[in-house]
């Protein structure tokens, strides 16, 4: 849908208004990309990323068209264009002649590359032919067609049939095959298998429609096995194309002329049998993909988790001072105080009466306790808490050293 962007950029925010989206959002793109080169296609392709998220309209091509078509954005031939791209080719009937419809494979190679969608209009009747599964391309093509087909599909509404085409000439229905159904099961859901048929394509009457319908019943087995779904029969037929190829191996006009009738007649056949099936809603389709590349796809979203959670468990989330405060030496050393002593004696006379006395005097020291000096130290450390919640320490370093003395 970015194409549509690179045609008419200017016009993005119109469409983003057909597309419902909130003014709000379409101007915070506008400022997102006001100072980008090409802004304005800058800003498209943003706002059909935040359409397809917000889902507030149908992410179809259904809905784009309309949002063209809508008198605010005046492109109706654009909208035709895409609408004859993407969802229907109009025509008034189907010729045996026209070899522009569902053209057949000259090989094992899928002639579709891009599902295609014509539409006759008596009987109203439209019919999609769409890439093959498991012709070329492997897994990753098979994958790229099955998003097709779905984008396609889903604009539609609804399936009355889907119709599994095989060649009668060469008819595998192999693992890769049985894969390629389990794919569409995936993606338009279970019910699909109770509109589903086989066409065998190149018969040229060489096999029998008994062992066609053998053959069938072998299909039909394979696939509740390979889908788990229970089913009652599939319906299935022989169609020849074009029978002309034969007029090369020499198979006369009137055999011919009956061969196309039979063609003919089958293909009413089967008109008749869609047209009697309950329709299948194909509004909720999603892309499918293969088992193998889906579990090889959450093996590595598993392996992508585990690496992401243990890159956050081993990354610091939180880092955190800590600081502590500690008496790491203690000192005590004693105070003495100075005392002033005397004392007298005498000498001679009688005593209280006469004689001489003599005094002395001197200093004493006195222990009158300890003075203590507390040596402190402040430290402090980074503590980082990882993801895990594990806590990592770093070393002590001193942030400063003091004294308190207490005498």
């Amino acid at each position: 849908m970015n194409d549509v962007a690179s045609i008419v950029p200017a016009k993005w925010r119109a469409i983003g208004i057909q597309l419902e989206l909130p003014s709000g959002t379409l101007d915070s793109i506008q400022q997102e990309h006001a100072r980008k080169p090409q802004a304005d296609q800058h800003s498209f392709e943003t706002m059909l990323n935040i359409w397809k998220q917000l889902a507030k309209t149908p992410y179809t091509w259904k809905t784009i068209i309309d949002a063209l078509k809508a008198p605010s954005v005046g492109e109706n031939q654009l909208g035709d264009d895409l609408e004859a791209k993407y969802i229907r080719t109009e025509r008034l009937g189907l010729s045996q002649n026209d070899k522009t419809i569902f053209q057949s494979s000259s090989a094992v190679y899928s002639h579709t590359h891009d599902p295609e969608i014509w539409a006759s209009m008596n009987p109203t009747i439209k019919l999609m032919d769409t890439p093959g599964l498991m012709d070329t391309g492997g897994v990753v093509r098979d994958e790229d067609n099955i998003a097709k087909i779905v984008q396609h599909v889903s604009t539609l509404g609804y399936v009355n049939g889907f119709i599994l085409v095989v060649n009668e000439q060469a008819p595998r229905f192999d693992g890769g095959m049985q894969d390629a159904v389990k794919l569409l099961v995936d993606s338009f859901g279970p019910l699909c298998l109770r509109n589903f048929a086989i066409v065998y394509n190149r018969a040229f009457g060489i096999v029998s429609p008994s062992e066609s319908a053998k053959r069938t019943a072998e299909y039909t087995e394979m696939i509740m096995n390979r889908t788990a779904i229970p089913i009652n029969h599939l319906p299935s037929w022989q169609v020849d194309c074009e029978p002309e190829w034969l007029r090369s191996i020499g198979l006369t006009e009137e055999k011919i002329t009956d061969r196309i009738f039979m063609r003919d007649r089958t293909l009413d056949e089967i008109i008749r049998w869609a047209r009697a099936k309950n329709p299948v809603d194909t509004t909720g389709a999603v892309i499918g993909e293969y088992e193998q590349r889906r579990k090889a796809r959450e093996e590595e979203e598993k392996r992508k988790e585990a690496d992401a959670r243990r890159i956050y468990d081993q990354s610091v989330i939180l880092t955190e001072t800590e600081i502590t405060t500690k008496e790491y030496k203690r000192t005590s050393e004693p105070v003495m105080h100075a005392v002033e002593r005397s004392t007298t004696t005498r000498r001679g006379g009688i005593a209280g009466v006469i004689g001489r006395t003599r005094t002395v005097r001197w200093t004493e020291h006195v222990h009158v306790g300890n003075r203590v000096t507390f040596h402190m130290r402040e430290s402090q450390r980074i503590v980082n808490t990882l993801g895990s919640g594990q806590k990592v320490y770093g070393e002590w370093t001193t942030v400063r050293e003091w004294n308190d003395v207490v005498n």
